[in-house]
């Protein structure tokens, strides 16, 4: 409760897997190799897949949401590059897109922070996937929100798209709770 209009920064992280506990342990390099992502920003989402070993293996579908029902929002922006996202010798508790910076401003001498780095919104191949999804949300005075991040794991593209329509719908989710 505030009588300010409040700006707050949400990102989601994941690590991205998509293969037997014993598989990942053993060779998690190499697993990781055969992961694809596919960023939807009309959704929202992420999915992400692997490409199959063999001729009709059938392969997993994992989704990653962000939504925030009712609130303003600056434009979302994602990320699928483990190193993008925390960067060289650092780990999830000091990732370097979370690293601020002060900018003085000459003109009027104020101070801001703002984040050095944003989300590079690349997908694709990459040695270590994960996913990860950045929303700047506005909250006017007195306002309150609910952020969810849901990641689910469908057998198929088309399922995963269907389950992205379902859990963007406020009330299915509310009523799942």
């Amino acid at each position: 409760l505030s009588s300010q209009i409040r700006h707050i920064e949400v990102t989601s992280y994941a690590e991205v897997v998509l293969a037997p506990l014993n598989s990942d342990l053993a060779h998690r390099a190499f697993s990781n190799l055969f992961v694809q992502t596919e960023i939807l920003p009309d959704r929202q989402a992420i999915l992400c897949t692997r490409r199959p070993r063999t001729p009709g293996e059938q392969v997993p579908w994992m989704f990653h949401l962000m939504v925030a029902p009712g609130t303003e929002s600056d434009e979302t922006s994602f990320e699928t590059d483990r190193e993008q996202l925390i960067g060289r010798g650092r780990s999830a508790a000091n990732p370097v897109v979370l690293e601020k910076s002060i900018n003085v401003s000459s003109a009027s001498k104020e101070v801001n922070k703002a984040l050095t780095h944003s989300l590079s919104n690349t997908d694709g191949s990459v040695l270590d996937p994960i996913v990860a999804i950045r929303r700047n949300i506005t909250l006017s005075t007195d306002a309150s929100t609910t952020v969810q991040i849901i990641s689910g794991v469908a057998e198929s593209r088309e399922a995963a798209l269907a389950l992205l329509d379902k859990y963007c719908d406020r009330h299915f989710v509310e009523r799942a709770f």
